[in-house]
């Protein structure tokens, strides 16, 4: 007897791991900083000299993935140029001739 598990295509968001990633590096700094101001103003500890590493690799990796995000998306081939969507507007709008009256 030959076990086969079910087929299941699961449709993931676009850009799913670069969302991850951008929430991880967020909180991570946030969580940073709060604990950084508290140990200064709470605890009366000096801030660690590891502040602009931390800020310095995950603000890296923001940018780079906000590069890669700009730089690798596609123009859909179905998308409507602006020309379709002026004219829409117009149709909307009930404008005829481009706003220009006979």
């Amino acid at each position: 007897m030959k076990w086969k598990l079910p087929k299941i295509k699961i449709k993931l968001p676009d850009h799913l791991f670069s969302k991850c990633t951008v929430l991880i590096c967020l909180g991570f700094i946030i969580w940073y900083v709060i604990a950084s101001m508290n140990g200064y103003y709470e605890l009366k500890l000096e801030p660690t000299n590891l502040t602009p590493y931390v800020f310095g690799f995950f603000g890296t990796e923001l940018c780079i993935l906000a590069f890669k995000t700009i730089f690798t998306t596609k123009i859909n081939s179905d998308s409507k140029n602006i020309e379709d969507i002026k004219l829409d507007i117009d149709e909307k709008l009930n404008i005829k001739n481009g706003g220009k009256e006979k």
